[in-house]
């Protein structure tokens, strides 16, 4: 059954003028902290502050200026299964959430704030089946992000069109500056079961951008 979603935070009010003064740095802080303190269990936020120095990452608001998404089109493209469905199958589990961000898929790789390529296959030792790389600035605005799927599975199984859609939407949520989850009932659990959202990551999700990039700790 798909998981009732709550309507998303509204954002911290932000200073109209930066820097901001430290006294307003501080409020601004505490509330993301008290914030994140009552959701408790229903968001996981740890593993993604244990990576992160207490840092939220996230993308910007950017009105009127979407974030563009591109495909890598070459040979293993080619070989991977509806590879164009898939990818914006994984970005509209996330989107559906309305989490103030815009995407607007492009043809040109240059110039673009998300890339999506393929491997044949990662390492075996490494167990994984997608990697995304991340270029976050130092306030925790994410500037640019690359997905990359595998074809095949750890044991070197052609992975079905099911497993390539869970692999792609487990990776846009850490594209969007999601960490891993501790439950197995979650999308963003390290091997996630399916592409649908729990309750968990949608809460997660809206808790991340209604506050504002940056570290939650105090002085």
């Amino acid at each position: 059954a798909t998981p009732a979603v709550a309507a998303p935070t509204a954002p911290l009010p932000m200073p109209a003028v930066a820097p901001a003064t430290p006294t307003l740095d501080l409020m601004v802080r505490l509330e993301a902290r008290r914030r994140i303190g009552r959701s408790g269990r229903q968001v996981y936020l740890d593993s993604l502050f244990a990576e992160n120095d207490s840092t939220l990452q996230r993308w910007p608001e950017r009105p009127g200026d979407p974030i563009r998404v591109a495909l890598v089109r070459d040979s293993l493209y080619e070989a991977a299964s509806e590879p164009d469905q898939v990818v914006r199958g994984a970005f509209a589990v996330w989107t559906q959430l309305r989490l103030g961000v815009e995407l607007q898929f492009v043809s040109d790789t240059v110039g673009a704030d998300i890339v999506v390529a393929w491997v044949r296959q990662f390492a075996p030792e490494e167990r994984r089946t997608g990697q995304t790389d991340l270029q976050v600035a130092g306030d925790g605005n994410i500037q640019h992000g690359r997905i990359t799927l595998s074809l095949l599975d750890p044991t070197g199984r052609r992975l079905d069109r099911g497993g390539l859609l869970t692999t792609a939407a487990h990776e846009v949520g850490h594209v969007l500056g999601l960490g891993h989850s501790d439950s197995p009932g979650d999308l963003m659990y390290p091997s996630p079961r399916s592409a649908t959202l729990s309750s968990r990551d949608t809460q997660t999700a809206q808790l991340v951008y209604g506050l504002p990039a940056g570290s939650v700790k105090g002085q």
